[in-house]
C-alpha cells in the first residue's frame, strides 16, 4: 500500500500502529473484541482498509430493527482494517462525535445565550424572525433552547441550519505531562474547529431564506483530550466580515499549506443586473441573487452601500495563540462560484471549480508562497478526447447514447486573466466601478435574436418597420468589437448568448471583478457543470475534482465539452505537471500545472433505471435509422423527440425512495484526500439518495467504501481529512438541511416510520444541522 508514500509518512503509519493493546472488529458482524499486537520493530504496513456500512434505506427494506432510527442520525457500522507485514490484522471501528447542532444554545464566549448557527448583524447583534412564532414546532424548539440557557430576547433569531465548510487549526501546543515513569498522563491541547453557515433554510413561515441572510465563520476553541482524541468544545465566536461587508453564502473549505482557514463566496449576484436595474428597473427588475443581497446585507446587515461587488471572492481567517479569529476577503482571487479552492505544496498555485452551469475550472498563482493578496489568474481551454456524445442529454443505455461518454476526459490549456493585488481590485470596488464601466453587454432578446437597434452600432440588415432604421446583425456586431459569449449569467441551454465589447483599459478590472465573462471573452471553456470540491494527492502529483450533476451545458451536444448525460455525477481526477507554458506561449510560473482532465470509472453516478415510453423508443430509433450519421440531423431529430415526448429519460425511485443506485456515490460535492491512508474522501450533495453518505476511496486497491449515513434529506458538508493533529487522525463530516423533503422520493409511510423511531426528527427538519467528525475508536496516537 504504502509503495509510492514517503519514507516520513511511513514512518508515521508505523508509529500510529505498533502499540498494544488495540480493539479489533470482526468486518461482517461489526463486533468488537480486544486483541494483543506484538509488533516488533521493522514491520511495515502493508494496507490499511474500510469495511462500508449499509446504507439504512437498505435495511429497512430488510427489516432490519432500527432501520428507521438509522435513517434519522449519523450513522456508521465501519472499521479501520490495518494489515502488517507479518500478517497481522487490527480493526478500528469508526463512531461520529457530534460537538453541536445549529439550533443547540452557545453557553461561552461573545455570543453566550445565542444559537450557535443564529444569524447576526455588522455589530454583531442577533437577526430576528418576524414571523418565527409561526413554525408548528416553536414552542417545542424554543422551550427545549430556553431551558439550555437561551437569552429570551434571542427567541426568535434566524438559525443557519447549514454548517457547511471547515478547518481543524492548531491553536496551541499540548501541554504533556508525564508520571514518575515517564508515561504520559491525561492533557489536552487547544484547536480551533472553524466552519462555515452557509445559509437559512426556513423562516417561521417554512418559507425559503435562501442567500437573504448575512452569514458567518463559526470560531469554536476546542479541548482535545491527548489521551483518547476525543473533541470538545469550550467557546464559541462568529466572524461576520463586518470590515468587508458581511459574508455572502460560504461554502466549503480548506486548510492552507501555512496552517489558516480558506473560506468561499458562492453564487456571487450579477453586477451588470444591479447596474441596470438603477438606471431602468422597470425594464430590469432585480434578479434572484441581487433582490436576496439587497434584503441580507442593506436591511439585516446594515450595510446600506452593499452591492454585488463587495462579494464572491476567497476568504481567509487566522486564529492566534489566544484562540481568537480574524477574517479577510481577497480580492485579487477573482469572483466566481467557488465550491473550495484546494493550494497546492507551493504555497501558491490553487485551483477552484466554478458550482453552476456553464462555468468555468480556473487555476491562480500567488506572487509569494503562503500569501493570496497578490495573484495571477488563469481559465481553462478544454480539448475532448473521450467518446464524444453528439445527441443532447443523452444518459448510458438510451437510444442514440454513446458507449463512454459518459466518462468524459480530455487535456487542459490555460488562458491567462491577468494579474492584480488586494488593494488594486478593492480601489476599483471603493471608486464605485460600475458592470457598464467595463463591458459593453448586449443581451438577445431570444436565441441568436439581437436587438434591432444597439447603441454605437450601425446596422446593416433589413429595415425595421417601427425605427425605420437598418436591424443590427451578428456581422455588424463582431465589425463593432463585440463577441458572442454563453456564461454562468446567460447560460448555453437558455440559448440567449450575451454580446460583449471590452472597454479600453478594463481588462484588469475584467479579470477580476467580471471573472466568469471576461473568460468566456477570451474563448476559456465556460461549459461545466457544478463543479464543486478539489482535493490533492501530492505523492501522485494528481488532483481531484467533483461534478455533481454531469448535465446542461456538459452534454448539450455542443461546444467544447460533448459528454453522456450523468444526473448522478462523477469524479475527475487532474494530472499536473512542470515548464507547461499558456495559450500566448508565456511560462506559467507553477510546478503543479493540470495538463489532463479524466473521469474516475469507479466512482462513477448510477441513476436508477432511465425508462422512455415505447412510442417514443419506437420514433427516434427509425428517425435514426435514416439520419446516416449526421451528428446535426441528429441533435435536431433529438430536439424533435424531447418536443413531441417530453424528457427522453426519467429516474425511477426504489421502494424507499432512491433515485441513484445507493451502492454508487451519488452528485459528489466535497472531497478530501488523506494522504496517510492513500484515500480519497467523498461526501455527497445528492437529491436522489434519500439519505447522503461520505465514501472512501483507496486511490491504489481502488476499493470503494461507505463509510457514513447522513440522516435523512441531509447534505454531507464540511469534510475534512486530517492525517495528524497531535497524533490523531480525524474526518470531519458536517451536515445541513436534515428532514429536507427535496432530497430523494421517500413514501410517506416511510417518512411516518423514522418520525416516529426518532421523535426530535420533525422538530429538527430544516433548522438543526450537525456539527461532527468521524472519529477511529481506540486508535492510538502516532
Amino acid at each position: 500500500m504504502f509503495k509510492s508514500c514517503s519514507k516520513f509518512l511511513l514512518a508515521i503509519m508505523v508509529g500510529t500502529l505498533l502499540l498494544a493493546p488495540m480493539a479489533g472488529a470482526d468486518v461482517n458482524n461489526n463486533t468488537i473484541e480486544e486483541v494483543e499486537v506484538d509488533i516488533e520493530d521493522g514491520y511495515t504496513v502493508t494496507d490499511i482498509s474500510f469495511s462500508s456500512t449499509e446504507a439504512p434505506t437498505e435495511q429497512y427494506a430488510n427489516g432490519v430493527p432500527d432501520a428507521a432510527l438509522n435513517m434519522s442520525v449519523p450513522y456508521t457500522t465501519s472499521v479501520v482494517t490495518v494489515t502488517y507485514d507479518d500478517g497481522t490484522i487490527v480493526n478500528y471501528p469508526l463512531e461520529y462525535e457530534m460537538l453541536f447542532k445549529s439550533d443547540d444554545v452557545i453557553k461561552s464566549g461573545p455570543h453566550a445565550g445565542e444559537y450557535y448557527g443564529g444569524i447576526i448583524n455588522k455589530s454583531g447583534t442577533p437577526v430576528l424572525d418576524p414571523v418565527a412564532g409561526n413554525n408548528p414546532f416553536y414552542f417545542t424548539v424554543t422551550s427545549k433552547a430556553l431551558a439550555n440557557g437561551l437569552n429570551p430576547a434571542n427567541m426568535d433569531q434566524l438559525v443557519a441550519d447549514t454548517p457547511d465548510g471547515a478547518a481543524l487549526i492548531k491553536v496551541d501546543d499540548a501541554n504533556h505531562v508525564n508520571d514518575e515513569n515517564g508515561l504520559e498522563q491525561q492533557s489536552t491541547a487547544v484547536l480551533s474547529y472553524l466552519n462555515h453557515f452557509e445559509y437559512v433554510s426556513w423562516d417561521g413561515n417554512l418559507k425559503s431564506q435562501y442567500g437573504k441572510n448575512p452569514m458567518f465563520i463559526g470560531n469554536s476553541t476546542i479541548s482535545q483530550d491527548l489521551v483518547t482524541g476525543l473533541l470538545s468544545v469550550t467557546n464559541f465566536d462568529k466572524l461576520n466580515f463586518a470590515g468587508q461587508k458581511g459574508l455572502w453564502i460560504p461554502c466549503a473549505a480548506s486548510t492552507s499549506p501555512w496552517d489558516t482557514f480558506i473560506g468561499s463566496e458562492e453564487y456571487e449576484a450579477d453586477q451588470w443586473n444591479f447596474d441596470m436595474n438603477a438606471i431602468d428597473p422597470a425594464a430590469y427588475p432585480l434578479d434572484f441573487n441581487n433582490g436576496n443581497l439587497v434584503e441580507a446585507f442593506q436591511t439585516k446587515f446594515g450595510e446600506p452601500t452593499a452591492r454585488p461587488y463587495d462579494y464572491g471572492y476567497v476568504t481567509e481567517a487566522t486564529v492566534n495563540k489566544a484562540g481568537l479569529g480574524t477574517e479577510v476577503k481577497h480580492y485579487a482571487t477573482g469572483r466566481w462560484a467557488r465550491e473550495v479552492i484546494r493550494i497546492m505544496p507551493d504555497g501558491k498555485t490553487y485551483y477552484s471549480g466554478d458550482d453552476g452551469k456553464s462555468t468555468l475550472l480556473l487555476m491562480g498563482i500567488a506572487d509569494n508562497p503562503n500569501n493570496l493578496s497578490a495573484v495571477t489568474l488563469y481559465a481553462s481551454k478544454f480539448s475532448q478526447t473521450s467518446p464524444v456524445s453528439p445527441i443532447a442529454n443523452t444518459a448510458p443505455g438510451e437510444i442514440g447514447a454513446v458507449k463512454g461518454a459518459e466518462l468524459g476526459a480530455g487535456t487542459l490549456t490555460w488562458i491567462k486573466l491577468g494579474h492584480a493585488t488586494d488593494s488594486e481590485i478593492k480601489s476599483y470596488i471603493d471608486g464605485g466601478i460600475k458592470s457598464t464601466d467595463i463591458f459593453d453587454i448586449t443581451l438577445e432578446s431570444s436565441p441568436a435574436v439581437l436587438p434591432a437597434e444597439v447603441p454605437g452600432v450601425v446596422g446593416t440588415g433589413p429595415v425595421d418597420p417601427v425605427t425605420g432604421n437598418p436591424t443590427v446583425t451578428a456581422d455588424d456586431m463582431v465589425n463593432a468589437g463585440y463577441k458572442r459569449v454563453f456564461n454562468y449569467y446567460h447560460r448555453h441551454t437558455k440559448g440567449k448568448a450575451e454580446w460583449l465589447r471590452l472597454k479600453p483599459g478594463m481588462n484588469q478590472a475584467a479579470a477580476f471583478l467580471e471573472t466568469r465573462r471576461y473568460a468566456a471573452y477570451l474563448g476559456a471553456t465556460s461549459e461545466w457543470t457544478k463543479m464543486e470540491g478539489v482535493a490533492l494527492n501530492a505523492v501522485d502529483k494528481k488532483a481531484y475534482i467533483a461534478i455533481s450533476y454531469q448535465y446542461d451545458s456538459m452534454t448539450d451536444g455542443e461546444g467544447d465539452i460533448q459528454m453522456g448525460l450523468l444526473t448522478a455525477g462523477n469524479t475527475y481526477e487532474l494530472s499536473m505537471a512542470e515548464n507547461i507554458t499558456d495559450t500566448s506561449g508565456a511560462e506559467i510560473e507553477s510546478g503543479w500545472v493540470a495538463t489532463t482532465l479524466a473521469a474516475i470509472p469507479e466512482l462513477k453516478g448510477m441513476d436508477n433505471t432511465y425508462t422512455v415510453p415505447l412510442a417514443a423508443r419506437r420514433a427516434i430509433a427509425g428517425a435514426m435509422s435514416s439520419a446516416k450519421g449526421s451528428p446535426a440531423k441528429l441533435r435536431k431529430l433529438a430536439r424533435a423527440y424531447n418536443t413531441a415526448f417530453g424528457s427522453s429519460h426519467k429516474r425511477i425511485a426504489d421502494p424507499q425512495g432512491n433515485l441513484c443506485a445507493t451502492t454508487n456515490v451519488a452528485n459528489p460535492d466535497n472531497v478530501k484526500f488523506s494522504a496517510a491512508y492513500r484515500t480519497l474522501l467523498i461526501g455527497e450533495d445528492s437529491n436522489c439518495h434519500v439519505n447522503n453518505f461520505v465514501w472512501a476511496f483507496n486511490v491504489d486497491t481502488r476499493k470503494l467504501s461507505r463509510i457514513l449515513s447522513l440522516p435523512m434529506g441531509a447534505e454531507a458538508t464540511g469534510l475534512m481529512a486530517v492525517d495528524n493533529m497531535n497524533g490523531f487522525v480525524y474526518f470531519g463530516s458536517n451536515y445541513q438541511h436534515p428532514g429536507d423533503s427535496g432530497v430523494g422520493a421517500p413514501p410517506a409511510a416511510l417518512v411516518s416510520d423514522v418520525e416516529r423511531a426518532n421523535p426530535d426528527f420533525a422538530s429538527e427538519r430544516n433548522r438543526a444541522g450537525g456539527i461532527g467528525y468521524i472519529h477511529i475508536k481506540d486508535m492510538p496516537k502516532m
